[in-house]
This record gives C-alpha cells, sequence and structure tokens, in this order.
C-alpha cells in the first residue's frame, strides 16, 4: 500500500519493482500485491531480451493501452512489435463439448473452434491496424499466460500486457503490466 500511495502522491506514470524472489511464487509477493493495486502500469523490472516487444491482448477495450504502450516502448527501442492473442482452446472446447450435451446446435465444436480463431484474427489484424499498423501479429492456441510467456521466451523479448500476469512468474524477461485506469473504456 506504501508504494501504491506514494506512486499516486507523486503522480509517476509507472511503478517499478523487481521480480519474485527464486524459489517464491508470484502469488501473494509484493509485485502480485503492487501490481493489482496500481492505478498506473507496473514493469517488472528483468534483463532484456534482444527480440521484438511483444503485447499480449486479450482483443478487449481495457487491452488497448498495453498495446499502446507496447507500441510506444518498441518504437523507443528500435524494435519490432509482435502483438499476440491466445485463443484457450481447452477451454473453449470443454464448453461446447459440454454443451453438445444437452443441445444438438452446439454439436460441430472443432468447427465452432476453427471459427472462434479465425474471427480472433480478423479482429487482431483490424485492431492492430489501427494501433500499430506495421506489427506482426500472431493468434496462439492454448492457455493464455504460459503460451504468451513461451512464445516471448522463443522471440527472446520483453512481454507487455493486461493478460501477462497469469504466467508472470514464469517470465524470463522484463513485464509490464497495463491495467484500465478507472473510469476509462
Amino acid at each position: 500500500a506504501a508504494v501504491t500511495a506514494a506512486a499516486k502522491r507523486f503522480k509517476a506514470d509507472t511503478i517499478v519493482v523487481g521480480p519474485p524472489r527464486e524459489g517464491r511464487g508470484w502469488i501473494g509477493g509484493t509485485s502480485e500485491r503492487i501490481s493489482r493495486h496500481a492505478n498506473v502500469p507496473v514493469l517488472v523490472a528483468r534483463p532484456v531480451g534482444a527480440g521484438p516487444v511483444v503485447a499480449a491482448t486479450d482483443l478487449s477495450n481495457p487491452a488497448g493501452p498495453a498495446v499502446r504502450a507496447a507500441a510506444q516502448l518498441a518504437t523507443a527501442l528500435g524494435r519490432k512489435l509482435n502483438i499476440l492473442h491466445v485463443v484457450d482452446v481447452g477451454t473453449e472446447l470443454a464448453v461446447l463439448s459440454a454443451a453438445s450435451a444437452f443441445s444438438p446446435s452446439a454439436a460441430g465444436a472443432a468447427m465452432r473452434m476453427k471459427d472462434l480463431i479465425e474471427s480472433a484474427r480478423a479482429l487482431l489484424d483490424s485492431s492492430a491496424t489501427q494501433i500499430a499498423p506495421d506489427a506482426e501479429r500472431e493468434v496462439l492456441e492454448g492457455s493464455a499466460g504460459h503460451t504468451l510467456i513461451r512464445r516471448a521466451r522463443e522471440l527472446d523479448a520483453a512481454l507487455i500486457g493486461s493478460v501477462a500476469e497469469e504466467g508472470l512468474a514464469e517470465a524470463t524477461g522484463p513485464v509490464l503490466i497495463v491495467r484500465q485506469a478507472a473510469g476509462d473504456d
């Protein structure tokens, strides 16, 4: 509470914290508490990789500030920007499979997943064009946080995104958590 209060008092643009200590999880740690309560972006500082800046998006309006922050950082660092979205196929298939037991219209889950992925790709292309037209775009399948962290490692990248918290303990590079400010849409 003291760090977030000081950030408000000094009108800080960003709070910078260290990563969770070796052997201690993210949940319940100082970095996690600060990121959950801060009204400004929180940078969990780690060594920066040599690859592009990666923006993680769930394609919602609140994710827009994270993608814009990533685009600004990529420009400032002279790096490419990769914008990633993950479709949690396991969860989606489980829901569709359960629904098919009660409704014949839910049958064809695999085809619906293909449609969902294509829809996500189209939405990502549309929103990325508005924010960062030159950005690389990828729609991946898997668990959001863990898939994003894995891809960021493969790219030797910094990971930035409002949905990045899930895999934060696994991240090897810096993570910027950008939350929607109260009153933003």
